[in-house]
C-alpha cells in the first residue's frame, strides 16, 4: 500500500468536498440575500 498515493487521493477527495461545500453554501447564501 503506497501511503502517498493514498494521502494525494485523499486530498483531491477532501479538494473536491471543500469545493461542493463552498459552492453549496454560496449558493444557499444568495437565495437568502433575495
Amino acid at each position: 500500500l503506497q501511503l502517498m498515493g493514498v494521502a494525494s487521493i485523499y486530498q483531491t477527495l477532501i479538494t473536491g468536498v471543500l469545493v461542493i461545500l463552498a459552492v453549496t453554501v454560496d449558493q444557499i447564501s444568495r437565495k437568502k440575500a433575495r
